[in-house]
């Protein structure tokens, strides 16, 4: 029939006959971010790094939620960090401490909006042992 078809905040469906609609429809509400997994607080001092070696540029900073999939980390330059591309965090907090592999999926950028700014990171290689510490901590 040609129609769009939607899925309302509402939990109900509905429809839009024309783009021009659809467009309207999404204007009305504010964007809110969709997680991958459900993120639990969890504060762990952390180091990220762009390359593996961690060079002087590598930041100091900390994860405001984790799941055991990723994590979001405050950054007041999250720009410093593009979606897709890798990035090394070393978990300060944790025994293990090898450097956990991730990539960037999104950000949340300094003064855009009324969010804390950062990176959310999803974990690429993690040892078994650091999900399982990382596991029994967001069990507390």
């Amino acid at each position: 029939d040609g129609s769009i078809r939607l899925l309302m905040l509402n939990q109900k469906y509905g429809t839009a006959r024309t783009v021009e609609e659809f467009a309207s429809l999404c204007t009305a509400y504010l964007p809110k971010a969709v997680y991958p997994d459900k993120l639990s607080l969890l504060h762990l001092n952390t180091i990220i790094s762009a390359s593996p070696e961690f060079r002087e540029d590598s930041e100091k900073t900390f994860t405001m939620f984790m799941s055991g999939s990723g994590c979001f980390l405050f950054t007041a330059c999250p720009e410093r960090y593009q979606p897709e591309t890798c990035v090394w965090i070393e978990f300060v907090g944790i025994a293990e401490r090898n450097p956990v592999v991730g990539k960037v999926c999104w950000q949340c950028q300094w003064g855009v909006s009324h969010n804390v700014p950062g990176i959310y990171v999803a974990f690429e290689s993690i040892l078994e042992k650091q999900y399982d510490e990382i596991m029994s901590l967001l069990a507390i």
